[in-house]
C-alpha cells in the first residue's frame, strides 16, 4: 500500500482518514514493520492530532523501544485528547511510577481510581508509591482498599504482607496470609 499522501478535496474528513490511517498502520505494527507503521501513525496524527489511538501506538512503540521519557511524551498526549479515559490515567501512572516520578503517578492513579473506583490497580499502586515515599500508613490503607475491591489480588496481598512484616507486625502478616490462603 502506498500511503504518502491522501488527496486533497473539499469533502475531506480528517478525522476519518486518521482513522483509516490508523487502522493501515496496525496492520503494518502487526506484521512487525514498526517503522512503516510509526509514519502511519504520525501521518494520521498530522490529519486528526488528537487521534487518541494513534498517540497510544506511538506510545507502546516506544515502550517496546524502551524508551521511557518518549513513552510518557505520547500518554501525556493522549491523556490530553481523552482526560476521562481510565485506561490512559491508568496507564499513565504506571509510566510515571516506573519513571520514579512519584507524585506525577499519585495524581495519575487517584484521578484513575476516581474514574473507575471498582478498578483494584490503581489503589494497588497507590500502595506503591507511598510506600517508595515513605509513608507506610498509607501504602497499608491502599493496599487494603485494593483488596477490598479484589479479593484474589495476590499482588496486593503480597506487598501488604511484605510491608506488615518490615514493621515487625508479624501476627497481622500471618492473618493477611490466612486470609489470602497462603
Amino acid at each position: 500500500i502506498g500511503l504518502t499522501s491522501i488527496p486533497r478535496s473539499a469533502l475531506r474528513r480528517p478525522a476519518r482518514e486518521a482513522r483509516m490511517l490508523v487502522e493501515a498502520g496496525t496492520g503494518f505494527e502487526a506484521a512487525g514493520r514498526n517503522a512503516e507503521a510509526a509514519k502511519i501513525f504520525l501521518q494520521a496524527l498530522s490529519l486528526d492530532p488528537a487521534n487518541v489511538e494513534a498517540l497510544i501506538h506511538l506510545g507502546q512503540m516506544a515502550l517496546i523501544r524502551t524508551e521511557l521519557v518518549e513513552a510518557i511524551d505520547w500518554i501525556e498526549r493522549a491523556r490530553a485528547a481523552a482526560p476521562e479515559d481510565f485506561s490512559i490515567r491508568n496507564n499513565l501512572g504506571i509510566l510515571y511510577y516506573q519513571a520514579q516520578r512519584f507524585e506525577d503517578a499519585d495524581h495519575e492513579m487517584e484521578t484513575a481510581a476516581r474514574l473507575l473506583p471498582g478498578d483494584p490497580g490503581p489503589w494497588f499502586y497507590r500502595g506503591l508509591i507511598h510506600r517508595k515515599t515513605g509513608d507506610p500508613a498509607e501504602s497499608e490503607q491502599f493496599f487494603g482498599e485494593a483488596l477490598a475491591r479484589d479479593p484474589r489480588y495476590v499482588g496486593a496481598y503480597v506487598r501488604l504482607i511484605e510491608l506488615l512484616l518490615e514493621q515487625g507486625r508479624d501476627a497481622e502478616a500471618r492473618q493477611w496470609a490466612d486470609r489470602a490462603g497462603v
